[in-house]
């Protein structure tokens, strides 16, 4: 995080786009808040969003969606805090006087609409766009596509005319402006039919369709799923986006040799202790009947931090009283234990069993693994590395996966 920080301090007054993954509830969106703190107390002015609340459907999501949640929330952000004057608001209203009478004949709402002299009645075309792109149906969404794609060049001098003229006229005390999409990280996985130039929609969207993306002119934070690191276009995403790709890690609560670390389990306490805190009525150091069960939930979480949160409340739901009993904690272990055995396809097991035994880095085969926190990363300095859930060890196929993928080495050694 703080890499992406410094590479927009370091470049003021340019452009920057930057990329930001990790597995899903490990905090991403925290920290991305904390870095928002950070960059206004430094004089940038942040546009922050969750792509996902009003602006595309996770489950059918192309480029064109994302630009156009991009351009609706930075204009109605600054027509908001009257930072979007008049003057500045002259070519976008140029342009939808020109390109309306193509989109009000698919987008419902548009088609009696008329803009006016004010020119802040933009804001509604934004809206009625993204309204389509998150609740329209597919038909919808590919007409409308097909609008932006064929404009996309257009749009993007226009929106950077827009924008070139709010960073000129920020107020004080704000120098410059960043924008921050978050939760793009929750588009659905799709993989492509043999023949096709890119094997998944993740490949599509931030490589094959990155150059509208980092054709902003401001700096640029973009969310993005964790698969798509380890495809085999992954490494395509530093030729196109600026600086190393960060990723946001699991709290690891074992080291690479599975025993205890302190320093991690402390941290998970940390998250529970807070969320304690916002129950009235709870004391946390009353919330379990020992430090070890109150650890093991901890360790037995493989630091996600979401997991954690619903392992504690699962065991306040399944205890008549206050502290929650090792026998529940336990309980509570094993139900998630359970649910990964359901989810696991026969053909992954060798997969993890692997995971466990190397701590190497995955390819494609994992991306369903790590799409569903069987498998998190950890990191150890800038090195990464990786292994199982650990409720998984404890189920039986797993034990027996890596039983067998031991035989040879344990048997060459005698």
């Amino acid at each position: 995080m703080t890499d992406l920080g410094r590479g927009i301090k370091f470049e003021p007054g340019q452009k920057t786009c930057q990329l930001y993954t990790g597995h899903r509830g490990a905090g991403k969106s925290t920290e991305l808040l904390r870095l928002e703190e950070d960059l206004l107390s430094n004089g940038f002015y942040v546009v922050y969003f969750a792509a996902d609340l009003e602006d595309i459907d996770p489950q059918d999501t192309d480029y064109a969606d994302i630009l156009n949640a991009c351009a609706r929330n930075v204009f109605e952000d600054l027509l908001k805090k009257g930072i979007a004057k008049a003057d500045l608001l002259k070519p976008l209203h140029t342009w939808w006087s020109e390109h309306l009478p193509t989109f009000e004949k698919i987008v419902p709402g548009l088609k009696d609409f008329k803009l006016d002299a004010d020119l802040s009645s933009i804001q509604l075309p934004f809206i009625k766009i993204s309204t389509a792109f998150k609740k329209g149906t597919p038909d919808i969404r590919k007409d409308l596509r097909q609008i932006l794609e064929g404009s996309t060049p257009d749009l993007i001098r226009v929106l950077n005319e827009f924008i070139k003229g709010v960073r000129a006229n920020l107020p004080e005390p704000y120098d410059d402006l960043v924008v921050i999409v978050d939760n793009l990280d929750r588009i659905t996985y799709k993989r492509y039919a043999n023949g096709s130039e890119f094997a998944s929609n993740y490949e599509k969207i931030f490589i094959g369709q990155g150059e509208p993306l980092t054709s902003l002119d401001c700096h640029v934070i973009y969310t993005f799923p964790l698969p798509l690191v380890y495809s085999s276009k992954g490494a395509n995403l530093r030729d196109i986006y600026d600086n190393q790709i960060q990723v946001l890690p699991m709290v690891a609560v074992r080291d690479r040799h599975e025993h205890p670390l302190q320093s991690g389990i402390d941290k998970m306490r940390e998250v529970l202790c807070r969320r304690a805190e916002k129950v009235q009525g709870v004391n946390f150091n009353q919330l379990f009947d020992s430090e070890e069960t109150l650890n093991g939930l901890c360790e037995m979480s493989g630091g996600y931090m979401r997991g954690l949160l619903q392992m504690m409340q699962r065991a306040l739901l399944l205890s008549d009283a206050l502290p929650i009993q090792a026998e529940t904690a336990l309980r509570v272990i094993n139900e998630v234990r359970e649910d990964y055995n359901r989810i696991i396809q026969s053909s992954e097991w060798n997969l993890l069993a692997n995971v466990a035994a190397t701590k190497e880095k995955l390819d494609e085969r994992y991306v369903n693994l790590l799409l569903n926190r069987c498998v998190m990363e950890y990191r150890e300095g800038t090195a990464a590395w990786y292994d199982v859930h650990p409720t998984i060890r404890g189920l039986n196929s797993f034990r027996q996966a890596l039983s067998l993928l031991q035989e040879p080495s344990e048997g060459g050694s005698g």
